[in-house]
């Protein structure tokens, strides 16, 4: 169990929230041969939470590089709640080709859903309810909102081969994800990593 507990203000704003996040993990070896003893399946149930930070809350003005535009905080962020489930498999196994080499392998599935989720949005000053000021050279703001959720999911593995004179390694991800608003829009979240594969 997990407990979180935050505190935000300024001169003007105070918000301020908590939570208690249960986890479990349950894993099995269910082989006793030599060749297959390092075999391990897992499964993980989790819930976080992430409380807005200070600059998603209150930063404002305006960048300070490039084309200028006005940063507008928001201080009625709702902090994330997330929920995860997680399947994967743990492989260890000492003396394979030669004594004292070892490999690892671990491969994992994960899917999280996450309420409330926090990200940046451009927000056009042609638009009067979007709060953002209209002037010369200014025709965007940018400010950090709730969307109704998030939902990110993908796999993972990682394998290293180590025999002490050298050693080899071999990774993978594929992530995905998108958001979806409180009017029921969903778009492709940019803020994940990109696919990767890494020897």
């Amino acid at each position: 169990l997990r407990y979180d507990r935050y505190s935000l203000k300024d001169s003007d704003h105070k918000t301020s929230g908590d939570r208690l996040s249960p986890r479990i993990t349950v894993g099995v070896s269910p082989f006793e041969s030599a060749g297959l003893a390092g075999l391990q399946f897992y499964g993980t149930s989790a819930e976080g939470y992430r409380s807005p930070s200070l600059t998603e809350t209150l930063i404002s003005g305006n960048h300070p590089a490039g084309v200028t535009f006005p940063f507008l905080p928001n201080p009625n962020l709702k902090p994330e709640t997330g929920k995860t489930v997680e399947f994967g498999i743990n492989y260890k196994q000492d003396d394979i080709f030669e004594g004292g080499d070892a490999l690892r392998v671990k491969a994992a599935y994960f899917n999280n859903n996450v309420e409330d989720y926090i990200d940046g949005v451009t927000l056009s000053a042609f638009d009067p309810t979007s709060g953002c000021p209209f002037g010369p050279g200014i025709p965007i703001c940018f400010q950090y909102q709730n969307f109704a959720k998030a939902k990110i999911n993908g796999f993972e593995m990682e394998s290293v081969y180590d025999a002490g004179w050298g050693y080899a390694g071999l990774s993978a991800s594929i992530i995905n994800g998108h958001t979806v608003t409180y009017e029921g829009e969903r778009a492709d979240l940019a803020t994940i990593p990109s696919s990767q594969v890494t020897a």
